[in-house]
C-alpha cells in the first residue's frame, strides 16, 4: 500500500550536491528560459485576450461593455492609469471569468514598472523564470538532479511555455503558484510539516486558486499525494491546510465567482469557439487526450502525430513504475488528474478545451519531469536516459520559430492602416449582432490600445444606425464601421456607394466610408 510505503528521502546524490553547483545548474537553466522568452517580444502587438488583463489591471472591469448601444458616445481610455480607480478596485471590478489576482499582481508591477506592451510582458516573462527555478529543486527533491536538469531545460523552451510565458495573461503566474504549492508539499513529505513549511503550502495553494479556475484538478492531485503518501498527524496537518486554503478562498472570493457562474459556463457567446461541432465528440476527446503531453512540449505536427500520441504512455506507466522509483508517484498524479477534468468536461459537454495548449499548461511541469525520470527508470543504459530528453530538448528548439511568428495579423496594422486619418470630425462605429455583439466592444478595446487618445465619437450598434447617430454619420468626413462579417455600409440606412470591408484577421472587418459617400 502506497501509505506503508517510507518517507521519501531527499536523493543522496542531492545531498552531495556541491551548493556552489547546484546554484549555478539552476541559473543556466534560467538564464536559457529568459533568452528564449525576449526575442521579438514587441513584434506583435496585443490579442484580445492580453488586451482584457491589462485593462482588468487598470481597475476598470470590463469598461467599454458599459458603453450604450445605438447612440453617441465619447470614447474612454480603458488602459490608462493616471485616471484609473484605484488598485484595490480591482478586486471587485467586473473581471468576466478570470480570478483576481493576476490583475491585482500586474497592477502593482504597472506601478512599478510602467504599463505598456514591454513591460506587462515582461511581467510574465520573469513568473515564467521563475517557474522553471522552483521546477528545478523540486524535482531534485523528488527525483534527483540529473532529471531536474533535464525537466527544467525542457520546461525552459518548450513552445507553450515559451509562447504564454512572453504574452500578458495569468497562466506563467499558475505555473509558478501551482509549482510552489509541489515544492512545499514535496517538503512537508521529506523533512516533516511545521509551521514554516505550512504557511509556504496554505499561501502558494490560494495564490494558485486565486490565479485561475484551471488549478482545480492540479489542486486534487496535491491532495490525493498527501492523503496517500503521508501518515498520521503529517497527512491530517497538510491536509488540514490545504482545506484552509480552500475555505479562504471560499469566503473572499466565493461571492464574485457567484457573479461570474454565467460567464463560465459553456453555453456563454463568447465561448462559442470551444463547443466541438464535428461527427464522434468522444473520439475527438480520446485523440486530444491522447495528444496533450506531446502538446506541451511542441504543436504536434500531422508528419509526427502519431509519435506525438506514444507519449500518452506518461498517463500509466510512471505508476507502473513507481514501486521502484517512488518519486514518480507525484508527477504521475499531477499529470493525470490535472487533465482528468478537462477531459472529463469535453466529452460530456462536447466541447474541446483540451485542443488549446493554455488550458493544459499547468499539466506541463509533471510532463517534463515524468520523461527524464521514465527513462532513467526502465534503462540500463544511462546515456540513453540522457539522448532522449537532449533530443526533445533540441525538437523544442527547432519549433521555437512558430512562436516568435504566429499566424495572426498585428492589430497595430489594423490601426496604421485604417484609423490612423481619424480627426475629430469623424466617426467611428462598432457593430455587434446577435450571439456576437461583443464582437463591436472587442474592436473598441484593441483599436483604443493602440491609438490614445482616441479622436472622434463612436458608437456601438446591435441594429441599423438611426437618430444621432445616423446624423452624425451623414455629416463625418469619415465613417470607419467595424463588424465581425456584416456588411458594414447596411447599418447606416442611406444611399452609398458599394464599399469593400478589409478583413484583419483575430480582429474583423473594416469599412472605411469616404466624405463624398457619407452624404444622403
Amino acid at each position: 500500500m502506497l501509505s506503508e510505503m517510507p518517507t521519501l528521502e531527499r536523493p543522496a546524490e542531492t545531498r552531495r550536491f556541491a551548493l556552489s553547483t547546484y546554484l549555478a545548474l539552476l541559473l543556466g537553466v534560467m538564464l536559457l528560459a529568459v533568452a528564449v522568452r525576449v526575442p521579438q517580444l514587441t513584434r506583435y502587438g496585443y490579442h484580445l485576450d492580453e488586451a482584457l488583463l491589462a485593462e482588468f489591471a487598470s481597475g476598470r472591469g470590463l469598461a467599454q461593455e458599459s458603453f450604450p448601444l445605438n447612440q453617441l458616445v465619447s470614447p474612454m481610455d480603458c488602459f490608462d492609469l493616471a485616471t484609473a480607480p484605484p488598485w484595490w478596485k480591482v478586486w471587485s471590478a467586473n473581471l468576466k471569468n478570470h480570478p483576481p489576482l493576476y490583475a491585482l499582481l500586474l497592477r502593482f508591477w504597472q506601478e512599478l514598472f510602467g504599463a505598456g506592451d514591454v513591460p506587462e510582458r515582461a511581467f510574465s516573462i520573469v513568473l515564467s523564470t521563475l517557474a522553471v527555478g522552483v521546477l528545478f529543486d523540486t524535482v531534485a527533491l523528488l527525483n534527483g538532479r540529473a532529471v531536474a536538469f533535464w525537466a527544467a531545460i525542457l520546461m525552459a523552451v518548450s513552445s507553450p511555455q515559451v509562447d504564454y510565458g512572453r504574452q500578458t495573461l495569468s497562466y506563467a503566474q499558475l505555473l509558478l503558484t501551482a509549482l510552489l504549492s509541489a515544492n512545499a508539499l514535496v517538503r512537508c513529505a521529506q523533512a516533516g510539516w511545521n509551521a514554516r513549511r505550512g504557511w509556504a503550502l496554505g499561501a502558494a495553494l490560494l495564490a494558485m486558486l486565486l490565479t485561475h479556475y484551471f488549478a482545480v484538478g492540479t489542486l486534487l492531485a496535491m491532495a490525493v499525494y498527501a492523503a496517500l503518501r503521508l501518515r498520521g498527524q503529517q497527512r491530517i496537518a497538510v491536509l488540514l491546510t490545504m482545506a484552509a486554503a480552500v475555505a479562504i478562498f471560499a469566503l473572499v472570493w466565493g461571492p464574485f465567482l457567484w457573479q461570474q457562474r454565467h460567464f463560465l459556463a459553456s453555453a456563454d457567446p463568447v465561448a462559442t469557439f470551444l463547443k466541438y461541432v464535428g461527427a464522434h465528440p468522444l473520439l475527438h476527446t480520446l485523440t486530444l487526450t491522447l495528444q496533450a503531453p506531446y502538446a506541451l512540449l511542441a504543436k504536434p505536427r500531422d508528419a509526427v502525430v502519431g509519435a506525438a500520441s506514444c507519449m500518452s504512455v506518461l498517463y500509466l506507466l510512471p505508476l507502473l513504475l513507481a514501486r521502484r522509483q517512488p518519486g514518480l508517484w507525484f508527477w504521475s498524479l499531477w499529470l493525470d488528474l490535472t487533465l482528468l477534468p478537462l477531459a472529463v468536461s469535453d466529452a460530456w459537454q462536447h466541447t474541446q478545451k483540451l485542443a488549446f495548449v493554455r488550458y493544459t499548461l499547468v499539466a506541463g511541469p509533471a510532463v517534463y519531469a515524468l520523461l527524464p525520470a521514465v527513462l532513467q527508470t526502465v534503462t540500463r543504459r544511462k546515456w540513453l536516459g540522457h539522448a532522449i530528453p537532449a533530443a526533445a530538448w533540441l525538437a523544442c528548439l527547432l519549433a521555437l520559430p512558430d512562436v516568435y511568428h504566429p499566424p495572426v495579423t498585428d492589430p497595430r496594422l489594423m490601426v496604421s492602416e485604417s484609423s490612423a486619418r481619424l480627426g475629430k470630425d469623424d466617426l467611428a462605429i462598432f457593430v455587434g449582432t446577435g450571439a456576437e455583439k461583443w464582437h463591436g466592444t472587442a474592436a473598441y478595446l484593441i483599436l483604443s490600445r493602440y491609438h490614445r487618445p482616441f479622436p472622434c465619437p463612436v458608437a456601438f450598434l446591435d441594429r441599423p444606425a438611426s437618430g444621432e447617430v445616423l446624423a452624425r454619420a451623414r455629416h463625418a468626413h469619415r465613417v470607419l464601421i467595424f463588424t465581425s462579417g456584416e456588411n458594414g455600409p447596411d447599418f447606416l440606412p442611406y444611399p452609398t456607394p458599394p464599399a469593400n470591408g478589409r478583413l484583419y484577421q483575430g480582429v474583423g472587418l473594416i469599412w472605411m466610408i469616404e466624405e463624398h459617400a457619407a452624404r444622403p
